[in-house]
């Protein structure tokens, strides 16, 4: 809408235009009939056009205009000779109007020069128009007419703002001479009228539209504006003004609307109308925008946890289930895994396993660093299941060797297999094992099968070379008695002349020399039994003068019935006898300790928690006894009762048998659930408790020769008692809680707080380039974000190397 910067000329309003209505086609007609008021004032007589002229100004509410034209004509003009062309607008293009032309007086004129007075009808837009005006279908001039209205003065920065707290203004200018009564005003954004603001009034009180339906004309706001006065409309925008049309999201944008004005002169039926159109920056409220955002963001997670839950969660739990059926197996392998094996190595299997399904079950399947933790468990999996393996070989070997007790054996064979095992044994026990360990513990078990097997040809002669040498050096000490081809028994070991062999068993001096022929002939099993024994008759030798004569009349007496008859077993009790004899420790002295109560159960460590291996020991007061050789003629038998704890969580009876049901239906849960008495033997041994004890009291007893030991005072047998109470039992309790309830909590938040930024770029980006802004498709782009995926789950590439080496 433009405003016109030139003078106004003197306007005359004529009698008859005050009675003539036209009616603009577009305007509808007025609801109820204006009220009366007073006549604006008229100029004293028509505006003259022509070349030279600036445009015929009009006002707002009326449509014709009355002009004195000098035209240059044939003849005098009469009615019908001059008309009007088409009305050119250039702010409506569209709008076919052909103004209509009345003579209102008798032409004036000299020769071909004539002033006429028009009445020119049909002066409908707004702004600027031209008409071309024809005589008898020849123009003979051109008519410029200016509708004047309201124009809207734009702010200092040249932009309308509107806040969607604060009442949008908008300040309407009158830059003509023109005093407008009745004006009505409405507001149209997206489809959305508001015709309920309030106006400055002139000479009156405001009239606030009662109820805002624009679909009735007398519910316009009314206003007056004087000459060039200014009105200051204040409206409160509607809330649909600063949602995004596709979206619904509240969203600052510029959008274009329209301001309706609706000019009425009084006592008339007719309106005009004028539209102004208007670009309007609309800021929604923080509480609107945070509202939007919610909402996306809502969506938008909702989709990130169906994500979480279909790519992260149930492979994760499929992953953990599948960790948990290893962890099951291996559980079951430990347990097929006989006594022959060392307590502490089996224990050691077993904490383990624990430890492994402990960090197993920390694992939150929704948790960011749930990869890493199944990850570990893998990698130690894959370790424990290899010691299983080499447990087992271990566990298989030493049952073989049992069984080749009941066999003639060598016992420089069986001391060959006893060393290798006990050396693969020792390095299994080790909490850390590098290649190298390993391979040591692959070769020893390989060495003790080997030695378990029959040996070949090449290996017999080996041995049978070996056999020759220690027959040398047995002969060397004691002596050949040439003539009766016996070995020299010394003057200190007369009394054990049954521990020499005859002379038929042993080799002839004349016809074998080196004793080769007799190692073929007795065997090289029994060439190995006797060396053996005549072996430790040498070393008894050594000990004889550090001896009393009680020690030693009582150790010649045993040695002599042992060594006499050479056998394996034989051989292990005389080895355990002669190392007492050197220690000055006998078997009796420790069964009088016993029996005076000198001993007692030590752990280490000393504060016993769940799921920890405890080293148990009987430790003497006599320091001397306690690595004593002597020790291991007497058995130690160790007692365990266990007593089971309260139930963490307090529950009525029938829900109480309804979680035990269903903890009887797991059976990692159900594993040594039930109180049952357990043994143990040996002077140190290794043990661990379940979470679930709350106190283990332990007992040991000894037995010697077979019976148990007693006290000297009566039949009562001597023993050892220890009660452990599981101190942690309290911080199990706080573990379990955590474990549901406080460990998931900082997982979900560190989640939380992983998401956090992308989610809200891209609640800002959705909300801000606009969607469809259905629910179901934020779903979807939250489902489908890249970056919450690799979030959740890391790079595809990542994650694929990650699980090919928990599979390596």
């Amino acid at each position: 809408m433009h405003r016109t910067a030139f003078a106004l000329p003197v306007f005359v309003w004529c009698a008859l235009n005050a009675q003539e209505q036209t009616k603009q086609p577009q305007s509808p007609p007025a609801a109820t009939a204006p009220k009366p008021a007073t006549p604006e004032s008229k100029p004293a007589g028509p505006a003259t056009a022509g070349p030279g002229r600036p445009p015929i100004v009009i006002p707002a509410s009326t449509d014709n205009a009355v002009v004195r034209l000098q035209l240059t004509l044939e003849a005098e003009p009469v009615a019908g000779d001059l008309e009007a062309g088409l009305l050119n607008n250039d702010q409506y293009p569209n709008q076919r109007i052909i103004p209509k032309v009345e003579l209102q007086s008798k032409p004036v004129g000299k020769a071909n020069t004539w002033e006429v007075v028009l009445k020119i009808s049909g002066l409908i837009a707004f702004g600027d128009s031209t008409a071309p005006l024809l005589y008898k279908g020849k123009q003979v001039e051109t008519l410029r007419f200016h509708k004047t209205g309201l124009i809207v003065k734009p702010p200092p920065d040249g932009a309308f703002l509107a806040r969607e707290d604060q009442e949008m203004l908008l300040v309407l200018e009158n830059p003509s001479e023109f005093e407008y009564k009745s004006v009505k005003a409405r507001f149209r954004f997206q489809e959305f009228d508001v015709c309920a603001l309030s106006a400055d009034q002139f000479g009156g009180r405001p009239q606030p539209a009662t109820s805002g339906d624009c679909t009735k004309a007398d519910q316009w706001t009314e206003f007056t504006i004087p000459t060039h006065a200014h009105v200051s409309l204040r409206v409160r925008p509607q809330a649909s003004w600063f949602r995004d049309p596709q979206t619904g999201f509240a969203r600052g944008a510029k959008r274009k609307g329209m301001l309706t004005l609706r000019f009425q002169e009084l006592g008339q039926a007719t309106l005009f109308e004028q539209n102004l159109p208007l670009e309007v920056q609309f800021e929604p409220h923080a509480l609107s925008l945070s509202g939007s955002l919610l909402r996306v963001a809502f969506w938008l997670i909702i989709g990130a946890l169906l994500s979480l839950v279909l790519r992260v969660s149930i492979p994760n739990y499929r992953r953990k289930k599948a960790l948990k059926d290893q962890l099951n197996e291996a559980r079951k392998a430990t347990r097929e895994i006989s006594d022959q094996v060392d307590s502490q190595l089996r224990v050691l299997l077993r904490v383990e396993r624990l430890a492994l399904d402990q960090l197993r079950r920390e694992g939150w399947v929704m948790g960011p660093d749930f990869g890493e933790i199944a990850q570990r468990v893998e990698v130690g999996l894959a370790t424990l299941k290899r010691k299983i393996s080499y447990v087992q070989r271990l566990d298989a070997a030493l049952c073989r060797r049992d069984t080749l007790l009941s066999e003639p054996v060598s016992p420089t064979r069986f001391d060959i297999i006893e060393r290798n095992l006990a050396a693969a044994s020792s390095a299994l026990k080790s909490g850390q094992l590098s290649e190298q360990d390993w391979v040591f513990i692959q070769q020893r078990l390989e060495a003790a099968d080997k030695a378990l097997g029959e040996p070949t040809q090449e290996e017999k002669q080996a041995f049978e070379a070996m056999l020759v040498q220690r027959w040398k050096a047995i002969k060397d000490h004691f002596g050949l008695d040439q003539a009766k081809n016996e070995l020299i028994v010394p003057n200190t070991l007369k009394s054990m002349e049954g521990c020499f062999p005859d002379d038929s068993l042993l080799p002839k001096e004349n016809g074998d020399p080196d004793g080769t022929r007799w190692v073929n002939s007795i065997g090289a099993v029994r060439a190995d039994l006797q060396l053996t024994a005549l072996d430790l008759v040498r070393e008894f030798q050594f000990l004889a003068p550090a001896l009393t004569s009680k020690k030693w009349s009582d150790a010649t007496e045993l040695l002599t019935d042992w060594l006499g008859t050479p056998a394996i077993q034989n051989f292990g009790a005389a080895r355990s006898l002669l190392l007492q004899l050197a220690e000055g420790i006998s078997e009796q002295d420790i069964v009088d300790a016993l029996q005076q109560q000198q001993a007692r159960i030590e752990l280490d460590p000393q504060i016993v928690n769940p799921n920890q291996t405890v080293r148990m020991g009987v430790r003497f007061r006599d320091p001397k006894l306690n690595g004593a050789a002597a020790r291991g003629a007497i058995e130690c038998e160790w007692h365990f009762q266990e007593t089971m704890a309260a139930g963490l969580i307090k529950t009525p009876g029938f829900l109480k048998r309804f979680l035990n049901w269903l903890k009887s239906k797991d059976d990692s849960a159900n594993e040594d659930a039930k109180p049952q008495e357990q043994k143990e033997c040996g002077w140190k041994i290794h043990r661990y408790f379940e979470p679930d004890i709350a106190e283990q009291t332990i007992e040991t007893y000894f037995f010697y020769k077979g019976k148990p030991v007693t006290m000297k005072s009566g039949a009562e047998p001597v023993k050892c008692t220890k009660v452990v109470s599981v101190q942690e039992r309290s911080h199990h309790r706080k573990d379990k809680r955590e474990r549901w309830l406080w460990r998931p909590l900082p997982q979900a938040l560190q989640l939380l707080a992983a998401l956090l930024v992308p989610l809200a770029a891209l609640a800002f980006t959705t909300t801000g380039e606009g969607t469809s802004g259905r629910w179901w498709d934020l779903v979807g782009l939250g489902f489908g974000s890249e970056t919450i995926r690799n979030i959740l789950s890391g790079p595809q590439s990542q994650a694929s190397s990650q699980r090919q080496a928990g599979q390596t």
